[in-house]
């Protein structure tokens, strides 16, 4: 069996390490930790050492620290001088704006309806976020179909519906037909007639013939309800043409 013994043995060696001392006739190992042979002169050398460097890590912290108070107190005073407030950007919003944008949405629905065509005639007015629907159909589909279109623009809010469908009648569908060819085939009207939607719409009700919609000039008005009223079998012409405002 090996036994350990564990010795402290004062200045046998100057490297401080601890020695392994074998015997072979007990078989044991002897671990003796050694001392340190110190030296005085050096150690006062050291000490003297330790003592500059304490005073120049003293004179570092304080300069340091005065050079911090300093700072601190000069900062505001440059800050203050140099700083200057940013351009504030003012945005005027016009109350108008959500409006108009609703009702540039609303006529383009409108007109993007694929039976909307001469024989109708729709218009709307916005009241904030609410949207009233005018005006008559001459197919019952289309009424229901605008009011779809429109609930579906971003900003709207209620939709009132109160476009009128027309009657159904062999009668007013001949008057139509002869009112399309009686004003859209005057020669000082035919120009109104090449464009996509033309801007005169003719509306018939019970044998009544309604002109709505924007004609470019005054004279136009009037050969537009001269023609209608030449048409055999119409009961009565009202002329709700406008005139653009050059």
């Amino acid at each position: 069996m090996i036994s350990v013994r564990l010795f402290q043995r004062g200045r046998l060696s100057q490297y401080g390490n601890p020695l392994l001392l074998r015997n072979a006739s007990s078989r044991t190992v002897e671990f003796v930790h050694v001392g340190v042979r110190r030296d005085p002169h050096r150690t006062n050398m050291v000490k003297k050492e330790e003592e500059k460097m304490g005073i120049w890590k003293y004179w570092a912290i304080s300069v340091l620290v005065v050079w911090n108070l300093l700072g601190d107190a000069m900062t505001p005073v440059v800050y203050a001088s140099e700083k200057k407030e940013k351009p504030k950007i003012n945005v005027v919003r016009s109350p108008s704006q959500p409006v108009e944008r609703v009702e540039r949405e609303v006529r383009h629905e409108l007109l993007m309806l694929p039976y909307y065509s001469v024989y109708d005639f729709l218009s709307f007015r916005v009241n904030d976020t609410r949207v009233e629907l005018s005006g008559y159909a001459s197919q019952p589909t289309l009424k229901t179909d605008a009011e779809r279109a429109v609930k579906n623009i971003e900003g709207v809010t209620a939709v009132t519906n109160n476009i009128e469908a027309l009657p159904v009648s062999t009668n007013d569908t001949r008057i139509r037909w002869a009112a399309y060819r009686a004003i859209y085939g005057s020669e000082a009207l035919q120009t109104y007639a090449i464009r996509a939607l033309p801007p005169i719409h003719l509306i018939v009700k019970n044998g009544s013939i309604i002109l709505e919609g924007v004609v470019a000039r005054e004279m136009d008005k009037i050969i537009a309800n001269q023609q209608a009223n030449s048409i055999p079998g119409v009961f009565s012409v009202t002329n709700n043409l406008r005139v653009e405002k050059k």
